[in-house]
């Protein structure tokens, strides 16, 4: 079985490739000792032809016609939050896999959540440091649920009380506008599922894990900001897939 570790950013390697590398580590042996680890694009493997271990650092969603049917098992973990296409990213992997393949998807903290929000470290003109990370030294001025209550206008105006407006302007840019993230509901992802290669021809199961929201006037204006979703506070999205033919 080949093992080909996708990623989305050509500067990130892939979680699973450090794990898989940590792993030898941890026993006191180097990957190197069982495998060669090669990183590549697609484009640099035009035959199709994978290393036993191979990182490529490409869209799935541009995964080439030479890479159809090469995979008994696809995994995603964490990832699909950042997938900016997520109908080409489930065809194209459903044609990766051998008839009989499988595929299995979690991704956390979708867009419609509370802690679904990312944008990363902005500077103000007091040097004073924010992200939605958490980070030491860092501070998130956005209020509980301001990327779904507030439209960007009225976030940026309300961040413009609490820091000089340049660096409101970027946090607003990276919640709203940056590609870092896809901004999908819950909802949307059990469409696209369902809609899939997947779901029209092979087996699929998904489940979405809901929070309870703290009450229902939340709700109310959530619904209210966001007409046709209902499934706000989405903490984890798991689909399991199978191809038939």
């Amino acid at each position: 079985m080949n093992r080909a570790f996708v990623t989305e950013d050509l500067k990130v390697k892939s979680w699973t490739a450090i794990q898989e590398i940590s792993y030898w580590e941890s026993i006191g042996r180097k990957i190197g000792d069982v495998a060669t680890v090669d990183y590549a694009s697609f484009a640099d493997i035009p035959s199709g032809q994978l290393g036993a271990y191979q990182v490529v650092t490409s869209p799935i969603e541009r995964l080439p016609e030479q890479l159809f049917e090469k995979f008994d098992i696809v995994v995603s973990m964490a990832a699909f939050t950042f997938v900016q296409q997520i109908g080409p990213a489930l065809d194209k992997i459903y044609r990766a896999l051998r008839p009989g393949g499988l595929f299995a998807v979690m991704t956390a903290q979708v867009w419609p959540s509370e802690a679904g929000l990312f944008y990363h470290t902005v500077k103000d003109k007091m040097d004073r440091l924010f992200s939605s990370y958490g980070l030491p030294g860092h501070s998130n001025p956005v209020p509980p649920w301001g990327h779904l209550l507030y439209r960007p206008a009225e976030l940026y105006d309300y961040l413009c009380r609490f820091t000089d407006c340049e660096a409101a302007g970027d946090i607003v840019f990276e919640i709203f506008s940056s590609r870092r993230i896809n901004r999908y509901y819950a909802e949307d992802y059990a469409r696209y599922f369902a809609l899939s290669p997947f779901g029209r021809y092979g087996k699929l199961e998904s489940t979405i894990a809901q929070h309870n929201l703290p009450d229902a006037n939340l709700q109310r204006a959530l619904e209210a900001r966001h007409p046709g979703y209902r499934d706000f506070n989405t903490q984890i999205f798991t689909a399991y897939g199978q191809r038939l033919v």
